[in-house]
């Protein structure tokens, strides 16, 4: 079976810079979308809002280390740098794809 390692690599990002991380804050630092974050803390309880922010820092660092792993191998106009193997694309796609299933989770208590 043949897959196309280049193709799933290229849609992970597009996700990553165009949705999840379409915004930039301080220093041009890529930062989860406004209304993903406060979808999270609207629905977070109010007394422990300060642990949901956390969360949400760290999900976000997830996503920002998944975007630095499709940097390495694609270049900004998302042609090839050089091939990525298959366990590289599984990784940056089954990370993405668990944080935004944590993401779609909001809290609720």
């Amino acid at each position: 079976m043949e897959t196309d390692n280049e193709g799933a690599l290229v849609d992970v990002r597009k996700s990553l810079t165009n949705y999840l991380l379409a915004n930039r804050g301080l220093n041009n630092e890529r930062i989860l979308d406004k209304s993903i974050h406060d979808d999270w803390i609207i629905k977070s309880p109010t007394d422990v809002t300060a642990i949901y922010e956390d969360i949400i820092l760290r999900i976000q660092e997830g996503l920002r280390a998944s975007l630095k792993i499709t940097d390495k191998f694609l270049h900004d106009d998302n042609t090839l740098k050089m091939p990525p193997l298959r366990k590289d694309v599984e990784y940056v796609y089954f990370t993405t794809a668990y944080a935004v299933s944590q993401l779609i989770g909001s809290p609720r208590i």
